[in-house]
């Protein structure tokens, strides 16, 4: 019985250790993944290149001096993960991107509408006129869901996915453009003018390098967007108004086949066409650094894919990950505080204690010494909620990163006198305030763990009740079988007795009967 209970005991042990294991690998993950940046631009020589239409191995290319070897016309290169641009060239120069501009027309959906949305299409003639040439037919009255209309936008680069799209966040193509040059200008897209969702409208719609690349750089936060453009192929279900389609990823650079622009560290991209040749914005990731690469106006078939891969490895050779906050303890003179001194006049409070988000990272080019990077901490008058100031994090003399010094206690939270003066801060998951996020995932991580391990407990109280009722249950019906058995046998010996005293009596009794 003890080898029973003890074998159960192990078991739900086991069972809970794989359980809370899952969540805590999570909570780090989010944790990992937190962190608020503001990037300062390093400016490149701002001369135009022709475009070269000869072919190249893209196998292992790099670049030795990038401005003459490449071959657009502009490019530019940002870690989507830190916000960081790592290469600039001709980067504030506007140029008709093209099919790209579909990249803004699907990073407004993503956030203004909802991709499990099922859309009626309207019944606009706008699908009926230019359905001899539309890649990916979209009927009127067709219902289909928001996230199959993504696909047919960024695999196929579907013209009416994106009309379709327009109508259903904005109801018309006009209100939507404005919803469109909104969402490019809280970016910090400086550089750029949308007039529609498609290449109706690429014509009349400018965008410099440096802006697709904040663009694509915003898209990549969105789990959906990068399972689309991972995707080689996709079946659009069957709706009322159409049987399945398929749909096929037109990148040379995801088919392994593809000897000559295949690219390893690839992931996924978008093509686009204009009157200066072929643009792409395309994403790698190697060493864990995760980059967005902006191509435009090279030759779409060969220069756009080299370009890109140059320009790729340039950075990843070039640039490495740093964390500067990890071991950083913020050092304050009470007398140059105004936050200590306002804290201060509350008698009876002890010093207020910050914290920092110590997974905030920046790319620092590959070498870098630690006297070239600086932190200076700037403090607020009063604290704004919990947050007490910011530190600025400066490579080389420039500004590069900043994140928000949290305080932890409550009691002296307050409005801050300066609300606002970081509004323009993101991380790179889209959140306004990562430090406070993370702790918010940190807590109910922990809150889920807690309760799954108490919820463990009771499970193995439980267990050891009903172990224990069970056994005295056992004990007790032996016990009586036993008493049953006793009885019984002390009955047998009693008639033994009565019947047979003993030998000689029953001897002499056969003697008598003879």
């Amino acid at each position: 019985m003890r080898h029973n209970f003890i074998y159960r005991f192990l078991a739900v042990i086991i069972i809970a250790a794989m359980c809370i294991s899952p969540i805590s690998v999570h909570a780090d993950e989010l944790c990992m993944e937190s962190f608020i940046n503001e990037n300062v631009i390093f400016d490149e020589d701002d001369d135009d290149s022709d475009i070269d239409t000869s072919v190249a191995s893209i196998t292992d290319a790099t670049l030795t001096d990038p401005v003459q070897e490449l071959n657009c016309k502009a490019a530019a290169v940002i870690d989507v993960k830190t916000g960081n641009m790592l290469y600039e060239y001709n980067s504030d120069k506007k140029y008709c991107p093209g099919g790209l501009l579909k990249l803004m027309t699907a990073l407004v959906v993503f956030e203004k509408g909802s991709t499990s949305d099922i859309y009626k299409v309207s019944n606009n003639k706008y699908y009926e006129e230019n359905a001899d040439y539309l890649d990916v037919v979209v009927y009127p009255g067709e219902e289909i869901s928001v996230k199959d209309l993504l696909y047919g936008l960024l695999l196929k680069s579907g013209d009416e996915a994106a009309y379709a799209l327009a109508e259903y966040v904005s109801g018309d193509v006009k209100s939507f453009t404005e919803e469109m040059n909104s969402v490019a200008a809280q970016l910090g897209c400086k550089n750029s003018s949308f007039s529609g969702p498609n290449n109706d409208y690429a014509s009349s719609t400018a965008c410099s390098a440096y802006d697709m690349a904040l663009i694509a750089g915003a898209l990549y936060r969105h789990p959906l967007f990068r399972t689309i453009i991972e995707t080689e192929n996709y079946f659009i279900p069957p709706t009322n108004k159409s049987d399945e389609r398929e749909l096929w990823q037109d990148n040379r650079m995801k088919y392994y086949a593809n000897e000559d622009y295949y690219y390893k560290y690839h992931i996924g991209g978008k093509i686009g066409y204009s009157d200066i040749g072929g643009c792409f914005v395309s994403f790698a990731e190697k060493n864990g650094m995760t980059v967005a690469c902006v191509v435009m106006g090279a030759d779409p078939e060969s220069m756009i894919y080299s370009d890109t891969v140059k320009l790729c490895n340039h950075v990843f050779n070039s640039y490495e990950r740093v964390y500067p906050l990890r071991g950083y303890k913020i050092e304050i003179n009470p007398e140059e505080s105004a936050l200590i001194k306002n804290y201060y006049s509350n008698v009876g409070h002890s010093l207020p204690y910050y914290y920092l988000n110590d997974n905030i990272c920046i790319n620092v080019e590959k070498g870098t010494g630690a006297d070239d990077i600086t932190i200076k901490p700037v403090l607020y008058p009063e604290p704004e909620d919990n947050k007490a100031g910011i530190l600025e994090i400066y490579y080389k003399g420039e500004l590069i990163s900043q994140s928000y010094i949290n305080v932890g206690i409550s009691s002296i939270y307050s409005r801050a006198t300066n609300s606002g003066e970081l509004s323009s801060l993101t991380d790179a998951s889209g959140a306004d305030d990562t430090d406070t996020g993370a702790k918010d995932s940190r807590i109910k991580n922990i809150a889920i763990i807690v309760i799954l391990v108490l919820s463990v407990l009771i499970l193995v109280v439980i267990l050891i009740l009903s172990i224990v009722v069970s056994h005295n249950r056992k004990k007790k019906k032996n016990k009586q079988e036993a008493e049953k058995i006793k009885k019984y046998k002390t009955r047998d010996i009693y008639s033994e007795i009565v019947k047979y005293p003993d030998s000689k009596d029953k001897g002499d009794s056969n003697n008598d009967e003879v």
